[in-house]
Order: structure tokens, then sequence, then C-alpha cells
């Protein structure tokens, strides 16, 4: 009886660590694949200086089709963009709105011809949903890293 007692105990407090363990969450969001097209989203650019300071622009994106974009930024830009490292850049305060192609494939989004060149390149996407997304580049140094944090206005 004690026996039979000790195997259900046991079995009881392995069936309680399976259950804890698979109900652990993941470091990894969770990335649905929704249509872009026909959606406007707003949030913030967001990345740190050379000496760790943090610093963020906000900005938006509606994705007019399937293979164009149109970039805003909501203010001038310029500094953020000569802190994350690209000096040639040229605030336009009367056209805040960038139009250029994009291409998703997989979990990355390639943005092509703004002129903005730290938004030309190859975005992971690191969150996507119906109402979220979330995108990161220049990940070989995350202490660098570009993020760009949006929510779904339409």
């Amino acid at each position: 009886m004690k026996n039979l007692m000790r195997i259900s105990i046991v079995a009881t407090v392995i069936a309680l660590l399976l259950g804890l363990a698979s109900c652990k969450g993941t470091d990894e969001p969770k990335i649905q694949d929704i249509d872009l097209a026909s959606t406007a989203w707003s949030g913030k650019v967001s990345s740190k200086t050379a000496s760790g300071v943090s610093i963020e622009i906000p900005f938006g994106i509606v994705f007019v089709d399937k293979t164009m974009a149109k970039m805003e930024y909501y203010t001038d830009p310029t500094s953020f963009i000569r802190e994350v490292g690209y000096s040639s850049f040229v605030w336009d305060s009367i056209n805040r709105t960038k139009v250029m192609r994009y291409v998703k494939k997989d979990k990355n989004i390639r943005f092509e011809g703004n002129n903005i060149h730290f938004m030309e390149e190859t975005w992971i996407i690191h969150e996507m949903n119906a109402q979220r997304l979330t995108l990161v580049s220049r990940t070989e140094n995350m202490q660098r890293a570009i993020w760009i944090h949006l929510t779904r206005q339409i």
C-alpha cells in the first residue's frame, strides 16, 4: 500500500512538472503572416548612440499595396539618422513622407528606394500580428540595433 502511494505521488509530481514545462513561454514572439497591403501603422524608431544613450523618433508606415509603402516622419529625423551612423541624410520639412518599395519574404521585409539610408535594408520581423509590428535591423551588434515598434491604425 505504501509503495502504491509513493508511486502515485511520484507520478503526480512528474505530471505537474511536465505540465509546467509545457506552459513555459518562449523568448521568441509569435509571427502571424498578415497581409500588410492597405494598412497604416504608427509608433517609433529607436536605437542607441555610440555612447549607449537611447534615442528614438516618432514614425509611421502606410503599406499602400503589396509593393509600395510610405514612410512618415512626424518630426525631423536628422539627428537620429546621424546618431545611428548615416551622415548624408537631408531633411525635407515640406515633404515628410517618403515613398519606397518593399518586399516581404518569410521573416524579413526589405525596403528600397527612399533615400533614407537606415531604412534601405532588410529588416527582421521580430513580431507581427493584426495589431503590432516590430522590425529590427543591424542585429550584428544588438547594442546598436535599430528597432521599429508600430501599432496598427487601420
